[in-house]
């Protein structure tokens, strides 16, 4: 996430620019930043393990997505853009480009909560206290600012509006944060799949794996095949000391193999992009990934420049079982 100063363990998030309205409950009141207090005797729970959301800002005219983030059990992490947009002179406003450094990064709901970032729930499951109070905080930039939450029972948006001051001068931020329905991401925790080597004649499935929340693990075959005369392809057997064996979802991301999201939550957007690398045999790799909404396959191309200057392509369908 964003540093806006280089603090070790402090998020320092500022969401400068951004802007919507409040509402949606009423708000209680917190000395401090931490419980938030309710009105009633409402109470239910809001779990945002395996979310999706998107940050909408009202200040901008145009409708647009300021960023999107995944909540996983232990935090949360940017998909695309950052906690600040570029606002043109006419009110709209541009998502910045999500920065290299900031790519797969696991930031804890402590850090946000600290930071009066969106959920200052501290933890992956929010109250009615928790997403309809006040808080109180100071950044990084000991910047003393105020967080104002609120939530609508079975509502899928949470609204947060953020102040500040810089200088002589108040800022305010206001976000409306949508979760996204189930079909816009695919969960891969626990699923099983076949990928099949699309350059062999006919296609090949070249391994089997299995997903699990961590990571993925051949169950069949391995990264290659050995391709005949005729252009079939023979399925080679998984070495011994990859059986069982579950790689992270960081470590298959940077390698470009096959599921480029860094985790078991994959999303629509994650899943048609280009990826650029460098493996750990130094070799600078492209991979261009896609996927159709509501499909069970997903396509990869991967290529790369061998030690003896050769391009190679190895292009694969992942289909899930």
């Amino acid at each position: 996430m964003k540093k806006i100063i280089s603090v070790v363990g402090a998020l320092g998030i500022s969401l400068l620019i951004i802007s919507c309205g409040g509402g949606g409950g009423s708000p209680g009141t917190d000395s401090g930043n931490g419980t938030g207090a309710s009105t009633g005797t409402e109470t239910y729970t809001f779990d945002l393990t395996n979310r999706v959301a998107k940050a909408y800002p009202e200040k901008c005219t145009n409708s647009m997505v300021a960023f999107e983030m995944k909540f996983l059990k232990d935090g949360l992490q940017f998909v695309r853009g950052t906690d600040s947009t570029d606002e043109g002179p006419n009110g709209s406003c541009i998502a910045k480009e999500t920065k290299p450094s900031e790519v797969g990064v696991m930031n804890t709901y402590a850090e946000a909560k600290d930071s009066g970032f969106l959920i200052p729930c501290g933890g992956p499951v929010c109250t009615f206290a928790q997403l309809n109070g006040t808080y109180k905080g100071v950044d990084a930039d000991k910047r003393v600012w105020t967080q104002v939450v609120s939530h609508l029972k079975n509502s899928n948006q949470i609204k947060s509006t953020k102040t500040w001051t810089e200088g002589q001068t108040q800022k305010v931020s206001s976000i409306r944060l949508e979760f996204v329905e189930n079909d816009y991401w695919i969960d891969l925790t626990a699923q099983t799949g076949a990928v099949y080597a699309l350059k062999c004649l006919p296609p090949k499935i070249a391994f089997k794996l299995r997903f699990t929340a961590v990571g993925l693990g051949f169950t069949e075959g391995t990264d290659s095949v050995t391709v005949n005369n005729d252009g079939t392809c023979t399925q080679n057997p998984t070495r011994e000391d990859e059986k069982g064996v579950i790689a992270p979802y960081a470590a298959v991301k940077s390698d470009g193999f096959i599921i480029p999201c860094g985790n078991a939550i994959c999303t629509g957007y994650e899943l048609n992009l280009t990826y650029k690398g460098t493996d750990g045999d130094g070799r600078v790799w492209a991979q261009k990934v896609s996927h159709v909404k509501g499909s069970k396959e997903i396509f990869s191309t991967k290529t790369w420049i061998d030690s003896n200057g050769i391009t190679k392509e190895a292009a694969s369908k992942l289909v899930l079982d």
